[in-house]
């Protein structure tokens, strides 16, 4: 997501790909769409299909440290890439993510209610290491 412009890039987009934007539900209709010979939707667990089908229903908790020697480079990382692209924004301590992360899902959906395309929206980084 571009920084200058939030989430405003959104409606365009859905407006430019015949949609509308949708608030919650989660990043696939259905894993249907994604059989194919080498993969059978039928044979994940269910817990992977419900959360990838209805990702706002979620909540998910994470914790997560660096080991000290490899540290300065994730925050090199983070601090290069995570604001730029605000997609790259790693945990580089514990309490960076200690409120969990953010579960809204955007869904863009034609006319007739069929998703188009997901995309999960990002809190403001809060990067506890500036």
């Amino acid at each position: 997501m571009h920084p200058e412009r939030g989430e405003s890039w959104l409606a365009s987009e859905a407006e430019r790909s015949g949609g509308a934007l949708q608030e919650g539900g989660g990043l696939l209709p259905s894993f249907d769409a994604l059989a194919s010979p080498d993969f059978d939707p039928r044979r994940l667990q269910p817990p992977i299909v419900a959360f990838y089908q209805r990702t706002t229903d979620w909540r998910l908790d994470v914790w997560s440290q660096w080991c000290p020697p490899v540290w300065p480079v994730g925050w090199l990382l983070s601090a290069v890439f995570a604001r730029r692209l605000q997609q790259f924004a790693l945990p580089l301590r514990p309490l960076d993510v200690a409120l969990g992360m953010d579960r809204r899902v955007m869904r863009v959906c034609d006319s007739l209610d069929r998703q188009l395309g997901a995309y999960r929206l990002e809190p403001k980084p809060r990067l506890l290491c500036e």
